[in-house]
């Protein structure tokens, strides 16, 4: 399994396990356009290639962590891990 497979195949695991969230390739395509057109709020950054935004979908939040290389969200972090960048998310974007 190449790493982008491996990634895809976490991601959609953690979504659903944390957040009940069906992440198939469309909601998938949705959360990774709008990371990468600006539409996400940045969090922190791990390293060159890992950062980590809030994603606002369907009237929630989503902590993720997206790979800049392999253009793919990594994985769903729990949600108390945006407790600490409450500052920064407007109540409705």
């Amino acid at each position: 399994m190449i790493k982008k497979q491996a990634e895809k195949i976490h991601s959609h695991r953690r979504a659903m396990q944390r957040y009940g969230l069906n992440y198939g390739p469309r909601t998938r395509s949705m959360l990774i356009g709008l990371i990468q057109n600006d539409n996400a709020v940045f969090l922190e950054s791990f390293s060159n290639a890992r950062k980590s935004f809030a994603v606002y979908y369907e009237n929630q939040w989503y902590p993720v962590i997206y790979d800049n290389k392999q253009h793919e969200i990594v994985t769903f972090l729990p949600s108390g891990y945006l407790l600490k960048y409450q500052d920064r998310l407007p109540p409705e974007p």
